[in-house]
């Protein structure tokens, strides 16, 4: 009987945990210490890399600027290397992104290896003077 009560708070506690730190802001203070630097896009051919500063998407709130390359940033040749691919995965285990895996729409975009993309990409030349075309 002990054990069966002892199971039923450990749930109960983990799912107010689970809860409290996806919808209250304790959820902003893991985004803010812990993702700061997660999210990472790159086209295909490594020529456009982006690290998103969350804190200027949240006041934005603007996905669209990391689902196709920013036309300034086209490279010679790789014209058609427009979708942006995130570079970061979906992890279970980092239970304070829960909601966001259901209703962000930066997890709908496609995923890529970083070090796929890095074997592919070739030395940018930025032709325009202060282009945040490549971040890394």
């Amino acid at each position: 009987m002990a054990a069966k009560r002892a199971y039923r708070m450990t749930a109960i506690l983990l799912l107010i945990t689970i809860v409290a730190f996806n919808f209250t802001p304790l959820n902003l203070l893991f985004k803010w210490s812990i993702d700061a630097d997660y999210y990472a896009y790159s086209n295909y051919s490594g020529t456009v890399t982006v690290t998103e500063d969350w804190y200027k998407r949240k006041l934005i709130g603007n996905l669209s600027v990391f689902e196709r390359v920013n036309p300034t940033c086209v490279t010679r040749g790789f014209e058609s290397d427009t979708t942006m691919y995130r570079l970061f995965r979906k992890n279970p285990l980092a239970f304070w992104r829960w909601k966001d895996y259901m209703t962000d729409k930066r997890f709908d975009l496609r995923y890529a290896k970083w070090e796929e993309i890095e074997k592919r990409r070739r030395p940018y030349i930025d032709t325009i003077a202060n282009t945040p075309c490549r971040d890394f």
